[in-house]
């Protein structure tokens, strides 16, 4: 991390007496497979160092926006499913595992199918690379907004190191990073050992249940050795372990239901507050939520084996892995203090296991430096959802539905003697006898709800197969001409299968809906979501009822990028270009996917994206300026939709991300640095984004509105500064960063069906300081240090949604308020 101090000590430390300033250091990257520096390669790329990321005490891949101005992250109820990675805008949101993320992440080279496969502790790590815009030519699946290649610190032949941190913080946080590497046989033969754990309380306490959430509990391990078998062949083998049991994620009522106070939930039996005591303005700052824990335990391991062989006309390389991940989930989502239905049947999980080859061979002529290449990957995905009702189901549901929709909204419309009239049972039970009930939801299922479930199960299995090139041509000794491309075949077998359900309440209400005896409005309440979608037998007759499924989708694409490099002088370049970026469609592994008749298959989303920029060190190369100004076009966008009766996965015809990014570098002297990064972002679904068909109604309402999470303006200004004391072999160091952001829309609709406008789904601008001050020897083997991050506990949203069930409350997961600890840090 580029780190910074706060003005006000900045002041101070600008009145130093200036030093001659230190050249910036140019980083080498593998953005396109070859090793380069940031200036050399034609993408829009930051590059952020080992050092910067332990500087800014960055654990996990999410926290890197405080990094990079134009990427953020946020997580839904599992931060196992539910996350979702950002860039310049663009994102896939939900925790369907269907869907694949819009922005790649890479390990050594390695993909990881799904955010949550890439949410360890970062360990070791050498580099992160950010690349910004479509990357798909040189790194295949799934990179249609950009991708994160983490590179991890390899083996020594030649000599020993090792290292700790050690790290204690607030909410009783640990933290131990620890590793080494050391020759086996010298200059032969090395090995790299690296160890992570990390225990933290979660910073959300239930007012009801006392549980907190966004707990952090995990360890990970990694073994790499490294073999130079000869001049020519070098083999780096690697195996990795690791584990999470975590409480995640409860969410905080920003604005609560007028049902509360209208008595309805005492009404039915239940508290007068319906199962919330805190929400508003004090909940969100207390950071208080009401339901009960939910668990979040994963485990995964990996192997993997690099092969780079210099055949004297070029180089052969070989990448293989295989990869293991599971998953259990136990969540509360009625976010309630109410038993109204869970997820926590010990049966629930989900799996990865991918398997993944890449081959590629590239040379080099005295004009052309050239690339092919082939990559295969095999995965299957498994997941077991059961969903059970409470014993308050009943009565919430005559709370939520019947007494302040359904009943008035019949005895307006319909007389006793009309309402006599209406037969709901084969015993004569009318649906007067039912309003009249002291359990109308009861009454009318003529069944208990409480004990319903499902068991619903989904696997998809998926190949891919592809073919790549990617080369650079001299046409000058200041131009560069650069094209890529890519042929895949996606293939996706998707499977949805019901092993188990018991839930006669469900069945019987779902069938009374589709009544043709009763009201004709009469099932546009009387069907709770949770009840038809995920609780209900499928397969049965009737518009409502889930539809198991076993299809079959293909696609061909071909991806490619045309630019071109032109070097003004030896520190300052252009370029510009057009690349095409795709993302494979699939499958909605939601039971209400094939509901009525609907087809649970998605399309794939392409991107076409304009790109120029210029790259350039000034003033003795101690200043460092790159700018890129792009503009995408993404077709086909894949978003995920809770409609009411369906987890709606659908395609949006056009959206548009298009902006300019700017990152500043400038070494004052020696001692002090300063960093500014800024990203000026317009990411939207235009005006007519639904390609004419206004009566898709969750499209038409999108239209018009910016994306969800996607700023206008991003900035991040950071400060190191190191100051040596005289007479020692120490120095002390102050490094801080401000960031700011302006408003965003934290939902996936900015308007409620109805039309009006949801201010409380839209985050406020806001600026975020983080602070590290401390003590470090000049030899660099130890460092300590007391740091915040969020250091003024600035509040606020990810994402907001809808309560189940409670009409007009709506709730937000909250991002990690001020964290602060003490850092040791050894190496020898």
């Amino acid at each position: 991390m580029k780190n910074v101090i706060t003005p006000s000590l900045a002041s101070l430390i600008l009145i130093q007496p200036t030093l001659a300033a230190a050249q910036i250091e140019r980083i080498e990257i593998s953005a396109t497979k070859r090793q380069a520096t940031v200036q050399e390669t034609a993408i829009a790329v930051s590059a952020i160092s080992g050092d910067k990321l332990a500087q800014s005490n960055t654990q996990e891949l999410k926290e890197l926006s405080n990094l990079s101005s134009s990427f953020n992250s946020s997580s839904s109820n599992s931060e196992t499913g539910g996350t979702t990675l950002r860039i310049r805008g663009i994102g896939t949101t939900g925790d369907n595992l269907g869907m694949e993320s819009s922005v790649g992440v890479f390990l050594d080279g390695i993909y990881l199918s799904r955010p949550s496969v890439a949410l360890n502790d970062l360990m070791d790590v050498e580099r992160i690379e950010v690349l910004r815009g479509p990357q798909g030519t040189v790194f295949g699946r799934n990179t249609s907004a950009g991708a994160l290649s983490i590179v991890t610190k390899a083996p020594s032949v030649d000599g020993s190191e090792f290292w700790s941190n050690i790290t204690l913080g607030n909410y009783n946080a640990k933290s131990l990073q620890m590793g080494g590497t050391f020759p086996v046989i010298e200059d032969e033969l090395g090995i790299r050992l690296s160890y992570a754990s990390r225990k933290r309380d979660g910073y959300t306490i239930s007012q009801t249940s006392g549980s907190d959430n966004f707990t952090r509990d995990r360890y990970a391990f990694r073994s790499q050795l490294l073999w130079l078998v000869n001049d020519d062949i070098k083999v780096k083998f690697t195996a990795d372990f690791a584990n999470s049991e975590e409480q995640c994620c409860d969410a905080v009522i920003l604005e609560e239901s007028p049902l509360a106070a209208s008595g309805v939930y005492a009404l039915a039996g239940l508290p007068a507050d319906g199962g919330v005591k805190s929400f508003g303005k004090n909940a969100l700052k207390n950071r208080e939520t009401n339901g009960s824990h939910s668990n979040n335990d994963a485990e995964q391991s990996g192997i993997s084996s690099h092969l780079e062989w210099d055949l004297g006309w070029a180089d052969f390389s070989v990448v293989m892995s295989y990869r293991d991940y599971k998953a259990h989930t136990k969540l509360d989502l009625d976010y309630v203090a109410m038993d109204v239905f869970n997820t926590f049947d010990p049966r629930n999980f989900n799996t990865f296991d991918t398997a993944s080859i890449e081959l590629r061979l590239q040379g080099q002529t005295d004009k052309l430096d050239w690339m092919i290449g082939t990559y295969m990957v095999d995965e299957t995905i498994e997941t077991a959802w059961t969903m059970q009702l409470g014993s308050d189901f009943s009565a919430y549901q005559n709370a939520s539905l019947w007494y302040p929709m359904i009943i008035p909204e019949l005895t307006a419309k319909f007389s006793e003697e009309q309402l006599r009239g209406f037969i709901v049972a084969d015993d004569g039970t009318t649906l007067f006898d039912v309003i009249s009930s002291a359990d109308p939801a009861q009454t009318f299922a003529g069944e208990l709800f409480a004990g319903s479930f499902a068991s619903n199960d989904f696997e998809q299995q998926g190949k891919t197969f592809s073919l790549f090139t990617h080369n650079i041509y001299s046409v000058t000794n200041s131009l560069d001409l650069i094209a890529g491309f890519r042929w895949s075949k996606e293939q996706k077998e998707g499977r949805y299968m019901q092993s188990d359900s018991n839930s006669g309440a469900c069945l019987n209400t779902a069938k009374k809906v589709g009544n043709q005896m009763l009201p004709s409005d009469f099932g546009n309440f009387a069907v709770a979501f949770s009840c038809v979608s995920y609780t209900i037998p499928a397969d049965i007759e009737g518009a409502l009822f889930p539809r198991t499924f076993d299809e079959f989708f293909e696609d061909e694409n071909l991806t490619f990028a045309l630019k071109a490099v032109y070097e003004l002088n030896e520190n300052k370049h252009v370029y510009g270009g057009y690349t095409r970026g795709y993302k494979s469609g699939g499958f909605n592994l939601d039971p209400s996917a094939a509901a009525a008749g609907a087809d649970p298959s998605f399309d794939a989303e392409t991107t076409h994206a304009f790109e120029l920029g210029y790259k350039a060190y000034h003033f003795d190369d101690k200043l460092n300026l790159n700018i890129a100004l792009f503009h995408q076009q993404l077709d086909d966008f894949q978003v995920l939709e809770f409609t009411g009766l369906q987890m709606k996965t659908f395609n949006v015809p056009t959206v548009y991300s298009s902006g300019l990014e700017t990152e500043l570098t400038f070494n004052a002297s020696d001692d002090l640095q300063w960093h500014l990064a800024t990203t000026l972002l317009d990411a939207r679904y235009p005006d007519k984004c639904d390609g004419g068909n206004t009566q898709f109604e969750p499209v038409s309402r999108l239209c018009g509105n910016p994306l969800t999470n996607a700023p206008k303006f991003t900035a991040i200004l950071g400060m190191n500064y190191k100051y040596a004391l005289e007479n020692t072999n120490l120095s002390y160091f102050v490094r801080s960063s401000l960031r700011y952001e302006s408003k965003r829309r934290t939902s996936v609709q900015a308007y409620s069906q109805s039309g009006n406008f949801m201010p409380i789904n839209q985050q406020e601008a806001n600026t975020k300081a983080n602070l590290s001050i401390g003590l470090s020897a000049d030899d660099g083997g130890w460092e300590i240090s007391i740091w915040a991050n969020n250091l003024f506990d600035k509040q606020t949203s990810s994402m907001t949604f809808d309560v189940p069930l409670r009409m007009g409350a709506t709730q937000s997961f909250i991002d990690a308020p001020r964290l602060w600890g003490t850092t040791l840090r050894i190496q020898y």
